[in-house]
């Protein structure tokens, strides 16, 4: 690797996480190929987190449904 490389590298690894995070999701979108692709999964998330914070009943409790479908017959 190149010293310039290096030296990005070790002050991208002593920014705060938060930055880090931030940084790293920048990266990703721009690797990212199809754009229309992950502007309507984006859409689609935000969606379904609006719907389970509308909804309370949407949020299931993951033993409680594993139970339920011991129970079950088969």
């Amino acid at each position: 690797m190149s010293t310039t490389f290096d030296h990005l590298e070790a002050q991208v690894l002593a920014l705060p996480a938060e930055q880090r995070q931030h940084l790293l999701n920048q990266l990703i979108a721009s690797l990212d190929r199809d754009a229309e692709w992950a502007l309507a999964w984006d859409a689609e998330c935000e969606r379904r987190e609006a719907a389970m914070a509308r909804d309370g009943d949407a949020w299931l409790d993951g033993g409680a449904v594993v139970a339920k479908l011991r129970a079950e017959p088969c």
